[in-house]
């Protein structure tokens, strides 16, 4: 079975740096440690960052990309089983299945999960889409050519990961496809571990 796990460009330099996907490491208060989703529906799930409304905001403003995952199924397991496993009480579950519910998600059949961090050597392709593009794969030497010369210390002292990358797809504009590129660059503080 293939999986997908979707973010955002702003993720990208975290996962580039550490070289693996990763469980958030901010639970919300009160919730024990959360798990790596993922989805069988290739085109997202309503919990995920994506789908946020900021984000959609940026994304059809042609300021952000959509980033997606490509993930063999045999490294996630049931999330439910997992999540009792972590230490998710009955009522923390309840409570971030009806989060889904009013965000639009019905269908947790779709949701896999895994409890520790997996190796970006382990995903079959990373993509990313434009608004008005198709999902379209990252070679890994664009996607890693630039993430090592871009992490600096700042005068704070904090250690600061940059990504600059040049994406180029292809959209279709007035039933023809036109080449679109655009360059992103971002900057965030990396936290030790």
């Amino acid at each position: 079975m293939v999986l997908y796990h979707h973010t955002t460009m702003a993720h990208l330099p975290y996962i580039v740096h550490s070289g693996e996907l990763r469980p958030s490491n901010y639970p919300l208060a009160g919730f024990p440690a959360d798990l790596l989703f993922a989805t069988s529906d290739p085109n997202g799930d309503r919990t995920a960052t994506v789908s946020s409304k900021a984000y959609r905001a940026e994304y059809r403003a042609a300021k952000n990309l959509l980033v997606r995952f490509v993930l063999h199924g045999e490294d996630f397991g049931d999330w439910l089983p997992l999540l009792l496993e972590a230490g998710w009480n009955p009522g923390q579950i309840a409570a971030m299945q009806s989060t889904a519910a009013s965000l639009g998600e019905h269908d947790l059949s779709k949701w896999r999960a895994r409890a520790t961090a997996l190796p970006l050597a382990r995903v079959s392709a990373i993509e990313v889409k434009f608004y008005t593009s198709r999902w379209q794969a990252l070679t890994r030497d664009e996607l890693f050519s630039v993430a090592p010369a871009s992490i600096v210390v700042d005068g704070r002292g904090k250690t600061i990961a940059g990504l600059q990358m040049t994406v180029r797809c292809h959209r279709l504009v007035s039933g023809r496809q036109e080449l679109q590129v655009g360059q992103y660059q971002y900057w965030c503080e990396l936290l030790p571990g």
